[in-house]
């Protein structure tokens, strides 16, 4: 079965007229594919020679109206916030991935934050005590691979090429919501 099957014939396929821009056909630790790539079977070889994995099986898709380098800001922003912090490569890596890619979305990125990125990430992999490091770093290098025009049109632009989101909406830190919030508290 491949993954346009999967969206279109068994999830309903896209709403509104949207188009496929990615799918991350493993939850939020594996790299993402293009929709180039959509007639890719949902199996473990097909995956792998993709570059990519079938990881929890969880299939997020993204579409055409969105920013894969936000997508991948806040999932790189949940790695960070899970990290127990015991072992340098993840704790320090996924700070500075979210701060880099805080830096490309609040319209302050440099070319070589796109690089950085891919430097931190490639410093995690295989480095941490467990396999959180890496599933933070296979995301990043993965959109970095197969979206790049992505993040350099955010380091030429200040903003998503999409241009969904006020391109200055970043001043500092975005908190999280206060039921969120609230929830953390709670159990830390």
């Amino acid at each position: 079965l491949p993954l346009r099957a999967l969206i279109d014939e068994h999830c309903g396929g896209m709403r509104d007229g949207l188009r496929v821009k990615a799918v991350i056909p493993g939850g939020s630790s594996v790299p993402p594919l293009p929709a180039s790539l959509l007639d890719t079977g949902l199996d473990y070889e097909s995956m792998n020679a993709a570059g990519t994995f079938l990881g929890s099986g969880g299939v997020i898709v993204i579409d055409d109206r969105s920013c894969v380098v936000d997508a991948l800001w806040n999932i790189t922003r949940f790695y960070e916030h899970e990290s127990c912090g015991k072992c340098t490569p993840c704790r320090e890596g996924t700070y500075w991935m979210s701060e880099v890619f805080e830096r490309l979305e609040s319209g302050h990125g440099r070319e070589k934050d796109i690089d950085l990125l891919w430097d931190v990430s490639d410093n995690i992999m295989g480095k941490s005590f467990c396999a959180l490091g890496d599933a933070a770093a296979m995301p990043v290098m993965g959109a970095i691979q197969h979206f790049r025009e992505e993040f350099e049109y955010h380091v030429r632009h200040g903003r998503c090429m999409v241009n969904r989101r006020n391109p200055a909406r970043l001043e500092q830190r975005r908190e999280p919501p206060r039921e969120v919030a609230a929830a953390m508290e709670t159990n830390t």
